[in-house]
């Protein structure tokens, strides 16, 4: 049975369209901000002045693609659509590796900013994580939004690992849950859907990182990583006349970037 792979990491950032001609993709970030803007001091004093310095990045463009070989008489003659479902199963083989790479920059990307020793950037608990009460993940997620404020990004969603999202759930207050999992009562900090693997808490979208590293918690807003694509996939195929088999292949190209690291905001747990 064909798995159709939804690409859930890769839908969550800001996606556009690669350039036309190239190997590399460059883009500009925003190194240094002075700008700043205040009331006039008096008439025909001089504004607040300030610069925007740009830094440049680049991201490799990647080509990611499968082929497979039919004969000329399953093509032909077979009673069910074998082309149509080989197909698919590459269009759905292209979804994963792309879905895949994606995945892993942004995890490795994540990491790299909770962890590093010198300009890390994250926010720290007081707690471990399951040792983390409902009144610190509320304070938590205040001044995660006054820290995005402060940046002029959006607290759009706070993206977890499977443990985290496991804590989560079992969040209480002398014995009562605090999450809605049954998707039938009122609950007091959110809820969570367990077979779509979101959910909210104190109105925050929750989504699940999958296969992320243990104890992977942050806020994303979605400018932070671009996925630039082709429109892809793109199909070809060609045939052998001396053995009568057709090849397909679907490929397509793709690059990632940190447009702008600084609207990732990982949350560091202390150490147990």
């Amino acid at each position: 049975k064909l798995i159709e792979q939804r690409r859930k990491v890769m839908n969550i950032l800001t996606h556009d369209t690669l350039p036309a001609t190239g190997m590399t993709l460059e883009y500009n970030v925003v190194s240094a901000d002075t700008t700043a803007a205040a009331k006039q001091a008096s008439e025909g004093a001089a504004l607040n002045f300030g610069k925007v310095k740009f830094g440049t990045k680049s991201a490799d463009i990647d080509t990611y693609g499968g082929y497979t070989t039919l004969s000329r008489q399953v093509i032909e003659r077979s009673t069910t659509p074998m082309l149509n479902t080989a197909l698919k199963a590459l269009r759905n083989a292209y979804a994963k590796a792309t879905e895949n790479a994606v995945r892993t920059y942004l995890y490795d990307l994540i990491a790299a900013q909770r962890d590093a020793t010198s300009n890390a950037n994250n926010i720290t608990t007081k707690s471990a994580l399951a040792a983390m009460t409902p009144d610190e993940w509320a304070g938590i997620i205040m001044d995660a939004a006054e820290i995005m404020d402060d940046r002029n990004t959006s607290l759009t969603r706070l993206a977890v690992s499977k443990d985290v999202a496991l804590a989560l759930i079992k969040l209480k207050d002398s014995g009562n849950r605090f999450m809605d999992i049954s998707g039938k009562g009122s609950d007091t900090l959110g809820s969570f859907d367990l077979t779509g693997v979101v959910g909210d808490l104190m109105r925050v979208p929750v989504y699940i990182l999958p296969a992320a590293i243990a104890g992977t918690a942050c806020f994303i807003d979605p400018e932070a990583v671009t996925v630039w694509e082709s429109g892809g996939p793109t199909q070809l195929s060609d045939g052998d006349p001396t053995k009568l088999v057709e090849n397909y292949s679907v490929y397509g190209y793709m690059a990632v970037g940190a447009t702008n690291p600084a609207a990732l905001l990982p949350i560091k747990f202390k150490t147990a």
